[in-house]
């Protein structure tokens, strides 16, 4: 299930998008990311990437539409990303 609060989804910052292959997420140093998990608009997992700090690496992904969803300790917010 995902959650879209814009207040939320304020304190992330998904770049660039559209992408080439690869974006970089990050975040409000106040926020404590638990999971950073990439699925297809079908709903079909791509890869889960690792929380460095303030920001992930979302690296090597195929042309197409993904929907990034990202979950803290308080909430779940998915981000749109498109990669070119």
């Amino acid at each position: 299930t995902f959650s879209i609060s814009e207040e939320m989804a304020k304190q992330f910052s998904l770049y660039p998008n559209p992408a080439k292959g690869n974006a970089t997420l990050s975040w409000d140093i106040a926020l404590d990311v638990e999971s950073i998990v990439v699925y297809t608009l079908t709903g079909q997992k791509v890869r889960a990437f690792e929380a460095n700090g303030q920001q992930a690496a979302l690296t090597n992904l195929s042309a197409g539409s993904y929907l990034v969803s990202v979950k803290t300790a308080e909430t779940s917010v998915a981000l749109k990303l498109i990669v070119e």
